[in-house]
């Protein structure tokens, strides 16, 4: 009996020790996590707090990157912090919850099973500057503006994922057309099970382009339309060169077919 009883207060106490350092246990250790499972195209940096309740920069690349681990070239830094509360009930049921916002915008609750995932809507904006981690052509035009980025509720499975993203470049300008703005430009992304669909159109702006293309399960396509009124013409001649191939009075850049 009192082997017993010693049994269990030391299995009271490793019990007791688990929790505390599940509770405690730093957010640092989800860095290393993200770092693997995103083949060190997604990373958390200046992390604070636990992996429970904690804050971030979130730092992403493009596939196509080739990253100096000792730098953070060829990573684009969102300047707004990440921050998360995971809830420790839905655990009990296999589920993990909880929700993350950026800077002081509103939260987005998140959550995800063996099989499947959802993220409600939500938003963060960066500096168009920071877009020329994405290579070429982007770092020959040197963007300027903001982007603004809206999700609609994003939900995935391992082999697909579903939902809408908005990208807005306002107040836009390039060191190819002075200091003056272009204009403002929305992105949609459509993405439906492994393909993903692209939308471009101009909002307001003396440089007028339009886009739409496709990409996923084989099919690689997009083709992009500029032109500019003939006032503008000159002044924006090397964007236009720079965006395609002039047939009469248009500037078309098509990849695929």
């Amino acid at each position: 009996m009192v082997l017993l009883r010693y049994r269990s207060i030391w299995l009271l106490v490793f019990i007791s020790v688990f929790v505390c350092l599940l509770l405690w246990l730093p957010a640092r250790w989800v860095t290393a996590w993200l770092q693997t499972a995103s083949k060190g195209h997604v990373e958390l940096i200046e992390v604070a707090g636990t992996v429970w309740e904690g804050s971030a920069q979130l730092s992403i690349s493009p596939i196509s990157a080739n990253l100096d681990p000792s730098t953070q070239e060829g990573r684009i830094i969102l300047p707004e912090r990440l921050s998360w509360r995971l809830y420790k009930s839905p655990l009990l049921l296999g589920r993990l919850e909880g929700n993350l916002h950026f800077g002081k915008r509103p939260e987005s609750i998140f959550k995800a099973s063996f099989q499947s995932w959802s993220l409600a809507a939500g938003a963060t904006a960066l500096p168009a500057a920071k877009l020329t981690a994405l290579g070429a052509p982007l770092n020959s035009l040197a963007p300027g503006g903001w982007v603004e980025l809206n999700w609609q509720e994003l939900t995935g499975s391992p082999n697909s994922i579903k939902g809408q993203i908005e990208a807005l470049w306002s107040g836009a300008t390039t060191k190819l057309s002075g200091s003056e703005t272009l204009g403002d430009y929305l992105l949609t992304l459509r993405l439906e099970k492994q393909t993903v669909q692209l939308d471009l159109k101009t909002q307001r702006g003396r440089l007028h382009i339009t886009g739409q293309g496709q990409f996923g399960n084989g099919v690689a396509n997009f083709r992009l339309v500029s032109k500019s009124a003939d006032q503008h013409q000159e002044a924006l001649s090397a964007v236009l060169n720079m965006l395609g191939r002039r047939q009469n009075d248009e500037y078309i850049l098509q990849i695929g077919s």
